[in-house]
């Protein structure tokens, strides 16, 4: 990560712009090659393409988990590299099945997201998530262990999980990846039900498959070998099913 002096700015607004950005992990090898698009504030983009098309990638620049070779991100008309990683920290939050959880029972992983959380707060979380609908299950409950050997989490439990605490840390903007594994449609319904809680007045990038995601996001952003190559508004694309078959081989 690149070192500038920066400053904390009041940022009233959190739109996304990407100008001309370009990134790769090696020399001469771009995953990310000249994107540009943008964002509104509190909208949501469905974020599509085949695996290795550069979306995991695209999301971790957002929060800074690197910098970009070429070209400018920037929030609320602020570019990243100018804010406090802390600052930028407060305002992101990134979601995924594969981040790991913390090393602590189940009630304190989703309290320590905001430790001046109320219990009554911790609970409405469990609730809006749907993690409490698994957690009596566990060995100890709330107070399970989660590495504990015999607590056996799907990853759709654990998204809900990461949901509850993005819910308790309550960013502006959450880049969510939604890609993983159900077991049936139960799984996909707690999980839809959880994400809108979630989203609402947020500005939100969703990495997806789900159709009814596609159905409900306010554009779509297509990706290819690092390019976007389409984005438009969602019902263009939910309306062009042949074309999905096409584009999305995950």
């Amino acid at each position: 990560m690149k070192l500038f002096k920066t400053a904390t700015t009041t940022i009233t607004r959190f739109d996304i712009r990407f100008e001309n950005v370009s990134f790769g992990y090696i020399k001469d090898h771009n995953i990310v090659n000249r994107v540009s698009f943008y964002v509104k504030d509190q909208n949501t983009v469905a974020l599509v393409g085949a695996t290795g098309s550069g979306k995991t990638t695209l999301t971790g620049l957002i929060s800074r988990m690197w910098d970009p070779k070429k070209g400018r991100i920037k929030i609320g008309g602020v570019p990243i590299s100018r804010m406090p990683q802390q600052q930028l920290a407060n305002y992101v939050t990134l979601i995924s099945a594969t981040t790991p959880l913390p090393d602590d029972t189940l009630y304190n992983a989703i309290w320590s997201a905001n430790p001046k959380a109320s219990p009554e707060q911790v609970f409405e979380v469990l609730e809006n998530a749907r993690v409490i609908d698994f957690a009596w299950e566990l060995p100890n409950g709330m107070h399970t262990q989660l590495r504990h050997p015999e607590c056996h989490l799907s990853d759709p439990e654990k998204l809900r999980i990461q949901i509850a605490r993005a819910m308790l840390k309550n960013a502006p903007i959450l880049l969510l990846d939604e890609t993983v594994a159900t077991s049936g449609a139960m799984d996909m319904l707690y999980l839809q039900k959880a994400k809108q809680e979630l989203i609402k007045d947020k500005t939100v990038i969703i990495i997806t498959r789900n159709p009814e995601t596609i159905k409900n996001a306010d554009q779509v952003f297509v990706l290819h070998d690092g390019k976007l190559e389409e984005h438009s508004n969602a019902v263009f694309y939910y309306n062009h099913t042949h074309q999905w078959n096409l584009q999305l081989e995950f």
